[in-house]
C-alpha cells in the first residue's frame, strides 16, 4: 500500500485537537510532572466587541493527552459593546495553550515566543478573533496554513506520480514537483528553526519527505523508509512534546500508518519501540507516546494494540482515571474475554449497607468474583456448593465478591439472606446494565472469575467440585 492512500488522515492541528483521549477540564489522578517553566513572562489580553455572552475566561494547558484548567478570570473591561479580560505576568511552560469560555469556545495559543499576546475582534467565537498582537501566534497560524497546503500538495503529487508508473514522462513531471515540495519544507522547517524554534518544532512533526526521491537504498521498501524516516525531524528527547498535542496526534497516525502498510507485527514493534526507547520512561512525554501507540492500532489490529495498552497500564496506570477505565475496557475486547494471568480490571460499587467497595480493596486474599441475581435459578442452584467453599477457605485467606445483576434491592438483599450467603456484597442494582458486568465482557449468569492475592486472573467459571479442587490446589488444604 502506498502512502498516499496513508498520509491523507494526517491531523494538522488548527484547534484542539479531540481525539481517543478527549481534553477534559482537569486531570484526575497524579498525572503532575517535574518541568521547568518558560523563564519569560507572558500578558494575554482578550477583547470582544460585542455582547460576549459569557464572563469568565478560562486558560487551558495541554499536558501530555489532555487540556486542563490553569487559571479563569472575570472581565477587567465589561461595557455594553466591548469586554475585555487580561491575564497578567504569566509564568507557564513553553507549549500549547487554549484561550476560551470553555473548551469547546476556544483560542489556541503558543506560549514561549511573546511576551505578549492580544486577541481581537467582534466575534462571541473565540477562535475566530485575531491575533492583534503577538507575531510568535501569527506565525504559528499562518504556519498550520501552509502545513495543511503543503500536505495537499504532497497529496496530489504522490498520487500522480503513483498512477504514472506505465507513463515515465508524466511520472516524472510529478516526481520533480515532488522533489521541489520536499526542498521547500526543509528549507522552510531550517528557516523557522532559526526565527521560531518553538514552531520549528510543530512542524518538524509534520515534515516528511516523499519515499521515491528520499529511500536510502534502491532496495529499501517504502514500510522500511517510513518507518525509519518519519520522526527524523524531530528531537525525541524534547520533554516539550509534553506539552504539545500535536506530538501525541502525529504518533498516533505513525502506528496507524505503520499498521495500514501491512508490515509483519514484529517488525512494527521493533519500529515503535525504537521510539519508545529514544524518548524513556522517565520523560514526561513517554505517557502519551505510548497511549497514542495504542490508540493508533485501536481497531485496526489487537495484537499490537494490547502489547502498548498493557504498557500503558504497567508504567502510566494511575494517571488518568477515566483513560484507564475505558483502556481496560477495550484490552478486554482486544484480548478475548479476561485472559489467564491478566491483572483483573478494578471496580466499586455499593455495598447492601449504602457504602462502597472496590475489587482493589481486597488484595492480598484469593477472591472469587460472582456475577449472579436473585432471579437466576442457576445461580441460585449453585450458591449451596459456594457457600461450602467459602466456610472451609475462608480461615485460610478466601473471599467472595458477589456481583448482583438485579434491579430491585429488596428481592437482592432477601436472597442473600435466604441462601446464607455471607461474604461480601456489591450492586449498582441496573440489571444488565451493571457496570462491572459490562467491563467484564459477561454474557450470561452465573459467571465467576477466580483472582490471586494480587488480582491476577487464575480460572474462570469454576463451579462446584472444580471450584473445591482449585481452592484444594491453591490452599493445600
Amino acid at each position: 500500500m502506498r502512502i498516499s492512500t496513508l498520509l491523507t488522515g494526517a491531523a494538522i492541528i488548527s484547534g484542539l485537537i479531540y481525539s481517543s483521549c478527549k481534553p477534559t477540564e482537569k486531570t484526575k489522578g497524579d498525572n503532575s510532572q517535574k518541568e521547568e517553566a518558560y523563564k519569560g513572562i507572558t500578558n494575554i489580553t482578550v477583547q470582544i466587541d460585542t455582547v460576549a455572552g459569557f464572563d469568565t475566561l478560562r486558560l487551558y494547558g495541554w499536558e501530555g493527552i489532555q487540556a486542563t484548567l490553569k487559571s479563569s478570570i472575570s472581565p477587567k473591561t465589561k461595557e455594553a459593546n466591548k469586554t475585555v479580560w487580561t491575564m497578567d505576568k504569566l509564568r507557564l511552560a513553553e507549549g500549547l495553550y487554549f484561550v476560551g469560555s470553555s473548551l469547546e469556545n476556544m483560542k489556541v495559543v503558543l506560549i514561549g515566543g511573546d511576551a505578549n499576546i492580544s486577541i481581537k475582534g467582534k466575534s462571541v467565537k473565540v477562535a475566530e478573533l485575531a491575533f492583534e498582537k503577538g507575531a510568535n501566534n501569527q506565525l504559528y497560524e499562518r504556519a498550520l496554513q501552509r502545513l495543511q497546503d503543503d500536505n495537499n500538495a504532497f497529496m496530489e503529487y504522490l498520487e500522480s506520480y503513483n498512477k504514472n508508473a506505465a507513463t515515465p514522462e508524466v511520472q516524472k513531471q510529478y516526481g520533480d514537483k515532488l522533489a521541489a515540495l520536499d526542498k521547500s519544507r526543509l528549507a522552510y522547517l531550517d528557516s523557522l528553526k532559526k526565527v521560531a524554534p518553538n514552531i520549528g518544532k510543530v512542524v518538524g512533526l509534520y515534515t516528511y519527505l516523499s519515499y521515491p526521491y528520499n529511500k536510502k537504498t534502491p532496495t529499501q521498501s517504502e514500510g522500511e523508509y517510513f518507518g525509519d524516516n518519519f520522526f527524523q525531524y524531530v528531537d525525541l528527547t524534547d520533554t516539550v512534546y509534553y506539552r504539545l498535542p500535536h506530538f501525541y496526534e502525529t504518533m498516533k497516525n505513525y502506528t496507524a500508518n505503520l499498521n495500514n502498510l501491512q508490515i509483519a507485527a514484529n517488525v512494527q514493534a521493533a519500529y515503535v519501540d525504537k521510539i519508545l526507547n529514544k524518548i524513556t520512561l522517565a520523560s514526561p512525554h513517554h505517557q502519551p507516546a505510548v497511549l497514542a501507540a495504542a490508540f493508533g492500532y485501536y481497531g485496526k489490529n489487537n495484537e499490537l494494540f494490547a502489547n502498548y495498552g498493557l504498557q500503558y497500564e504497567t508504567n502510566h496506570k494511575g494517571k488518568n482515571e477515566e483513560v484507564d477505565k475505558f483502556l481496560a475496557a477495550q484490552l478486554i475486547a482486544a484480548r478475548g474475554p479476561l485472559p489467564i494471568g491478566s491483572e483483573a480490571p478494578d471496580f466499586e460499587e455499593a455495598t447492601p449497607e449504602g457504602g462502597k467497595l472496590s475489587l482493589k480493596s481486597l488484595r492480598g486474599k484469593v477472591v472469587l468474583i460472582d456475577f449472579w441475581a436473585s432471579w437466576c435459578g442457576p445461580c441460585r442452584r449453585e450458591n449451596p456448593n459456594v457457600v461450602k467453599a467459602y466456610q472451609k477457605y475462608a480461615p485460610f485467606g478466601f473471599e467472595i465478591l458477589s456481583v448482583s445483576l438485579d434491579q430491585n434491592r429488596e428481592a437482592w438483599l432477601n436472597a442473600i439472606k435466604a441462601d446464607n450467603m455471607t461474604w461480601k456484597h456489591i450492586s449498582d442494582l441496573k440489571g444488565w446494565n451493571c457496570a462491572a458486568a459490562k467491563l467484564y465482557g459477561v454474557g450470561g449468569i452465573p459467571f465467576t472469575i477466580l483472582l490471586d492475592k494480587n488480582g491476577k486472573i487464575l480460572a474462570k467459571n469454576l463451579r462446584g467440585e472444580a471450584l473445591e479442587l482449585k481452592l484444594k490446589e491453591i490452599f493445600g488444604k
